[in-house]
């Protein structure tokens, strides 16, 4: 009975909820948060079994507060396993991203254009405090696998000059 309450729940949830309704509500949170445009171009797709997952098409982000492309792709699709959810544990199955396209520069005092994306700002790097009563371990967090398709990096050092250009590479990664 547990089990198809649960299935019951997953269909109704699947054949109701429309992750594309949240696409402008998406793009203004990275526009606030980062300064960056964020473009999603393509449908949001949702799968619900054996993994539960997105995938998206069509994306590009902007350098901070320029309108020139810093990154974009074809497509992604990303699925988490669902049993190991039920155990606090999250288990990226695959991670797949097609026609990868990204210009990265470093300036004249050693930044890259995508320093503001991985630095922690003012505050952030403190932990939350937990609530009373709920556990306080980390979440195990596991990568599967990652596969990049048709990709294409372009490197620029504004200090030397020097332009890099890898074009038309496949990289595939597993655990």
């Amino acid at each position: 009975g547990l089990v198809l309450l649960a299935v019951a729940a997953v269909a109704i949830f699947a054949a109701t909820f429309d992750p594309n309704k949240y696409r402008g509500e998406v793009e203004r949170l990275v526009k606030e948060r980062t300064g960056r445009t964020l473009q999603l171009k393509g449908p949001i797709e949702m799968a619900f079994w054996p993994s539960l997952g997105a995938r998206v098409s069509g994306v590009a982000l902007s350098e901070r507060a320029a309108e020139r492309e810093f990154l974009s792709l074809a497509s992604a699709h990303a699925s988490v396993a669902l049993m190991p959810l039920l155990r606090g544990e999250v288990v990226v199955d695959r991670v797949r991203v097609s026609g990868l396209k990204a210009q990265i520069v470093k300036d004249k005092d050693g930044r890259v254009n995508f320093q503001d994306l991985v630095e922690a700002k003012s505050g952030e790097n403190k932990p939350a405090p937990q609530p009373k009563g709920e556990p306080s371990g980390p979440v195990k967090f596991d990568i599967a696998g990652i596969q990049i398709e048709n990709a294409a990096l372009a490197y620029r050092e504004l200090a030397s000059g020097q332009d890099i250009l890898r074009s038309d590479f496949n990289l595939e990664a597993r655990r």
